[in-house]
């Protein structure tokens, strides 16, 4: 019975790990240095060429609300789809370090959707070995 738990639950445990390894999403946070806001840093440098070439479609403060002045400075970054995202934070980190000393690639949760549909796979991979 162990034998037939363990040979069930590795399969779902593989398509679990994988997904959560890939689901990275378009959005991305960052920081301005101290004192600085996006839009001044924007407006002094080319950064705005710099979005339009990684598909940006928008940009805003992720937490305005946040009542410590530290997450007020946070920006979230909407690119067209996480390629561009994941090409744009390479970029960020290598070039404009001095801007932006604190980079976040926002992750996107496993959907309920998606898990039912990896341990459907999972039974299905059992049934193909004949348990």
């Amino acid at each position: 019975m162990k034998k037939v738990i363990l040979i069930f639950i590795f399969p779902v445990l593989v398509c679990i790990s994988n997904t959560a390894n890939e689901s990275y999403s378009n959005i991305i946070w960052v920081t301005p240095k101290e004192g600085k806001s996006l839009q001044k840093i924007l407006d002094k440098t080319s950064l705005g060429y710099f979005f339009d070439s990684y598909n940006v479609t928008n940009y805003q403060l992720a937490l305005p609300w946040s009542k410590n002045p530290e997450l007020q400075n946070i920006y979230q970054i909407t690119c067209k789809n996480s390629i561009d995202a994941k090409k744009m934070i390479n970029k960020l980190e290598n070039e404009f370090v001095n801007f932006f000393p604190i980079i976040r690639h926002i992750h996107e949760p496993i959907s309920l959707g998606l898990m039912i549909l990896q341990i459907t796979c999972g039974i299905i991979i059992l049934i193909g070995c004949g348990i």
